[in-house]
């Protein structure tokens, strides 16, 4: 199986669309697995380690 990193925007009709396919086909079926990351609310930047 391969592995897909897909960001999706959730507010636009084709991402809400998109979404919506790939949740369907995880349920229906065990060839896809979705795992959701939440994206850290820090600034990258901000949070650097010296």
């Amino acid at each position: 199986m391969a592995t897909l990193t897909v960001k999706i925007n959730e507010r636009s009709n084709l991402g809400k669309a998109i979404a919506e396919l790939l949740r369907s086909s995880a349920k229906e079926s065990k060839a896809v697995e979705i795992i959701e990351e939440q994206e850290s609310p820090y600034n990258p930047e901000f949070v650097k380690w010296y």
